[in-house]
């Protein structure tokens, strides 16, 4: 018998941080990202459903 767990809080949203649009095209690790976007265009991204 499993028992439900009482909901004391409701969780907290936060929201984004404007400031942070202003790195959006600097340029940081612009070699990796490059790299991780072929990588899932090759390969896909994995199936964690998978039991």
């Amino acid at each position: 018998m499993e028992k439900e767990l009482e909901r004391l809080r409701k969780p907290v949203l936060k929201k984004a941080d404007k400031s942070l649009d202003e790195l959006l095209n600097k340029g940081y690790f612009k070699d990796k990202i490059e790299l991780a976007e072929h990588i899932v265009k090759t390969y896909g991204l994995p199936d964690f459903d998978k039991k």
